[in-house]
């Protein structure tokens, strides 16, 4: 987060390994946005978009915009 802040990132962009509930907590306390990549299937972005993430980054963008936009996503 120190280096967030110096160099003014908004964003805090990883992979889907790398991502748990204390990167999320430890990113927003800092400010920035979590994103994630890369994501191509729709099982695979749901589970981030529970665990709160701000983006995705996918090669598959049509199949997970179809499954964010059904109510209740």
């Amino acid at each position: 987060s120190k280096l967030a802040e110096r160099v003014g990132a908004e964003v805090f962009v990883c992979a889907k390994r790398e991502v748990s509930r204390k990167v999320i907590d430890d990113a927003r306390r800092a400010g920035l946005a979590v994103y994630v990549y890369t994501l191509n299937s729709v099982t695979n972005a749901a589970k981030m978009i529970e665990m709160g993430v701000d983006g995705i980054l996918s090669d598959s963008a049509d199949e997970i915009v179809h499954y964010v936009k059904k109510p209740g996503v």
